[in-house]
Formats: C-alpha cells, sequence, structure tokens
C-alpha cells in the first residue's frame, strides 16, 4: 500500500533526525491515513466545485493546450502545448474537472524548501503547499496535520496573510489572491483567513524588510529583545477561537518554551555547566567559559606583500598583506562574508598599521586574521603595541548541547554542527569531512559535553569553536530522553 510505503519513509526520515524528541510508538498510522483521506475528500471538494462552475473561466483555453508558466505538476514535460488526453468538448466532465482543478503542489519528493518563492529583494521566502488556480485568481491553502487546538493556529493566520502578501509581490504587485484557506487534516475543515489590502500589505512589506535587517544585517542589542512573551492564544478543534480566546496566565508561553532556563523573564531555573578546569587524557585542561571566548582580536606591526587596496561598489575595501611583528608575522585578507570598510588612505609596503576587531584564526601553520565589515585598519602610533604573539587562537569549552544544527547524511551534509551553551552564554561549534569527532554519533541533545583545543572563531556574530587537527571531543555526562531546557 502507498500510504504504508510513505509512512514507513518518513518515520525513517524523523528517526535520522538528532534533534527528535520521543518514540515513533507515540504517532498512530490510522491516525495518519484519516489525514490523508480527509485531505483527498477536501481537494474533490474544489473539484465539485470546478464542475459546478463549468470548469472555470479557463477552460477552454486549457482544453486548447494552454499551460499556466508554472503548471500544476501532472506527469507533462513543463514545456507542453498539446491538448491534455483528457480534454473534451460541451459540458466539462468529472476526469476534465480533475486535471482543471488540479493545484500546484510542493513536489513530495523534492528535498525541504528548494521549491520556495522568493521576494524580488531576495531578503524573504515561503513555500506553499497548494495553489488552487481553476477559479481565475489564485487560492493559497496550507495543509496542517492537526486539529488545530494548539497556541499555533493563531500564528498560522499570519502565516497565510504573508503568504498572500508574497504572491502579490512576486507578481509585480499585479495580482492578488483570491483566498487563503488553512485545511486541518486532523478535523477535515477548512478555516478562511481575511486577505490584507494592499495598503495593509504594503506596511507588511516594511515592517518584515525592517525585521530581517535587525536580525541579519546587523547583531540585535539584548535591551532590543525583552523577555516579555506574547499572549498565548487558545483554540478549539479546527482553529476556532476558544471562549476566552487567551490564557489568563500572562507567563503560560514560559512552561513549554525552550528557552525559559535562560531567559530573563522565567522563573525556570536549569543548571547549565560552568567548569574552570577538567582533566582529561592524563592532562589537566584550563576551561574558558562561552563569554570569555575571545573571537576578535588587535595587532599591530609592518606590512608585507601588500595586494590592493582597491575600493568595491558596496563601500568595502579588498586588500591582502601580511602584518610583520619582529620575527612574528600573521597574513591579513577579507573575510570570506565581507570586506573592511575603514582602510587607512596612507597604507603602503613598509608602513607600521594596527588593525582592530579581525577575526583570528589558524591556515596550514600560520596565524591569519580576516577582516570584514566591523574591522578596520589604521596607521600605528609610536608607542602602539599589540603583540601578533599573544593572538590566542585555541580554546577548551564545557556546556551543554542546546541543539545539533547539522549532521552529516553522507550525500549532501559533509559536517557536524552543534550549539553548546554553559552558565555564561551559547556558542557555536561546527567540525567538517575528516574532523567530525567518532563521539558525534553518540552525541545527542542536553549531553554536556568538552570540547578540547578547539579552534576559536566566530559565525554570524556568535562565538565559534571549531573541531580540527588536534582538536578532541569529550562526552561528559548523556541526558535522558527528555532534557530539562
Amino acid at each position: 500500500m502507498y500510504f504504508q510505503q510513505c509512512w514507513e519513509s518518513a518515520v525513517a526520515d524523523w528517526q535520522t533526525s538528532p534533534n527528535k524528541v520521543g518514540s515513533a510508538a507515540d504517532i498512530d498510522p490510522d491516525e495518519g491515513l484519516q489525514m490523508v483521506e480527509e485531505a483527498i475528500r477536501l481537494h474533490l471538494d474544489q473539484v465539485e466545485a470546478c464542475i459546478n462552475a463549468r470548469g472555470g473561466p479557463g477552460l477552454e483555453s486549457w482544453r486548447r493546450g494552454t499551460r499556466e508558466h508554472w503548471p500544476a505538476p501532472d506527469g507533462f514535460p513543463r514545456s507542453w502545448d498539446k491538448p491534455h488526453p483528457a480534454a473534451g468538448n460541451g459540458t466539462i466532465s468529472w476526469a476534465e474537472a480533475w486535471e482543471v482543478a488540479r493545484p500546484w503542489f510542493v513536489d513530495p519528493d523534492a528535498k525541504s524548501f528548494t521549491q520556495t518563492s522568493a521576494h524580488p529583494g531576495e531578503w524573504f521566502q515561503g513555500e506553499y503547499d497548494l495553489v488552487y488556480r481553476w477559479r481565475g485568481s489564485p487560492i493559497i491553502v496550507d495543509l496542517k496535520a492537526s486539529i488545530g487546538r494548539g497556541d499555533r493556529s493563531g500564528g498560522y493566520l499570519d502565516q497565510l496573510r504573508m503568504y498572500g502578501w508574497l504572491w502579490w509581490e512576486t507578481h509585480e504587485r499585479n495580482e492578488r489572491v483570491d483566498a487563503l484557506e488553512i485545511w486541518y487534516l486532523g478535523t477535515g475543515t477548512v478555516k478562511d483567513v481575511s486577505i490584507a489590502s494592499e495598503e495593509e500589505m504594503g506596511t507588511m512589506n516594511t515592517d518584515l524588510k525592517t525585521l530581517y535587517e535587525l536580525i541579519h544585517a546587523r547583531d540585535p542589542n539584548i535591551s532590543e529583545c525583552p523577555p516579555e512573551p506574547s499572549p498565548l492564544m487558545l483554540f478549539n478543534d479546527g482553529g476556532v477561537p476558544s471562549d476566552p480566546p487567551i490564557h489568563s496566565d500572562v507567563r503560560a508561553r514560559c512552561t513549554h518554551c525552550e528557552y525559559r532556563g535562560i531567559c530573563e523573564g522565567s522563573n525556570h531555573e536549569i543548571s547549565l555547566p560552568l567548569e574552570s578546569r577538567i582533566e582529561r587524557f592524563g592532562h589537566s585542561w584550563p576551561i574558558t567559559s562561552v563569554a570569555d571566548i575571545v573571537t576578535r582580536t588587535s595587532i599591530v606591526g609592518e606590512v608585507v606583500g601588500l595586494q590592493g587596496p582597491n575600493l568595491l561598489q558596496d563601500g568595502t575595501v579588498n586588500l591582502e598583506f601580511t602584518l610583520q611583528d619582529g620575527y612574528d608575522r600573521a597574513r591579513v585578507r577579507p573575510s570570506r562574508n565581507s570586506s573592511p570598510k575603514e582602510v587607512t588612505r596612507a597604507i603602503c609596503e613598509g608602513a607600521r598599521v594596527r588593525v582592530d576587531k579581525g577575526i583570528p584564526s589558524v591556515w596550514r601553520g600560520q596565524l591569519q586574521i580576516d577582516l570584514d565589515d566591523r574591522s578596520s585598519v589604521s596607521i600605528a602610533s609610536e608607542d602602539d603595541v599589540a603583540p601578533v604573539v599573544e593572538v590566542e587562537t585555541r580554546a577548551s569549552i564545557v556546556g551543554r548541547v542546546w541543539s545539533i544544527d547539522a549532521f552529516p547524511n553522507g550525500v549532501d551534509v559533509h559536517r557536524w554542527s552543534i550549539t553548546i551553551m554553559d552558565q555564561t552564554g551559547s556558542a557555536a561549534s561546527v567540525a567538517f569531512r575528516k574532523f567530525i569527532p567518532v563521539s558525534a554519533a553518540a552525541i545527542a541533545r542536553g549531553d554536556d559535553i568538552a570540547i578540547l583545543n578547539g579552534e576559536v572563531g566566530e559565525w554570524a556574530g556568535r562565538p565559534q569553536v571549531r573541531i580540527g587537527p588536534g582538536t578532541r571531543v569529550v562526552i561528559l555526562r548523556h541526558t535522558d530522553d527528555t532534557p530539562d531546557f
């Protein structure tokens, strides 16, 4: 049975997730099959509506072989102008209605989020579940494998309204959706979502762009992230608001929040590690707390082997050189993500300069300083000293695995990446290919681990401890199946 094959495949895929919680025994395949049957029934309602509407405004065009620019998956090539085998004449048949009403949908065999629609500005994307177009104007449908009781039902309304806005933005603001619907497969019911006006969508565009810039274009200050949770919304089956619609406890959302143990607005306490030294492999390892990891450094020395500087279109400067400090040296170059903006015009071969807020690392045994838009290069004063030899590129940390962000699958993921926390903060850790530790397969969320002699770095504004040559990863304590976050 096809459903059974899909079910087993989905369970197997879930079991490979390093962040899974619970057991496969917690889910009922009969309940899953019932949801599939409800989805088919709701689709048949669309087919019947197409019959009653005599095929809609595009019937005759479809009969001639005309297809959408992005046609619904129907087994034919995307470019195909011949009439469909089911095409007929006169009153529309059930076979024709099935094909005319066929929605665009995400290919179930495609990788996650590979069929998204992206904002023209490339700062927002979304992936529609179903798009019905037989009425002449699109209907966007979002499928929910639930009965709709949870607080998420409130967020679904915003999600669908954003889908309507995204369609408008990706169609040159000339085409609006005709309807937005949530299909709750646990109840087999449809919930209509109001469509934003053009004025509201314009405001939405501004607000979302501002939020994107706040999160991605610069690091938000903690003062801009107050620990004030939004009210917990209550819903009945089918996403129908309860009476009352909001939980009486203003902190009700904190009860199940994964960040309640580290949030200042929560009274929930967890015991995170905070070590200063551990004994392993017959050696005493000094431990650096996450908050004390130094990801940026300053150095002073003479410029040798200068390449550039060249002013780029975005206002940043491309340059490379070796900074010589006595017998010590460091290679200075732009980072992978950006280049510096503040570079002295007086830089030249032999000039004595100061590099500030560079990101240190080691490449083939030599100290390397990466420069991004937070870094600067200036002329050093006579008494300015920042020795290259004092730059720290290694650290050992102990913390709890908060999440496993990437796990190698032998196909397209070739790294192991985690987020680790101690009492002072969080840091990322990553290992590539041959440096992925053997212990990675045994590490789960909630485990306490030590990363010894890791390479200090920075990623997306966060401290990072990379696992490379000479680094060891040790499991200090295994968690149970329900870690207390």
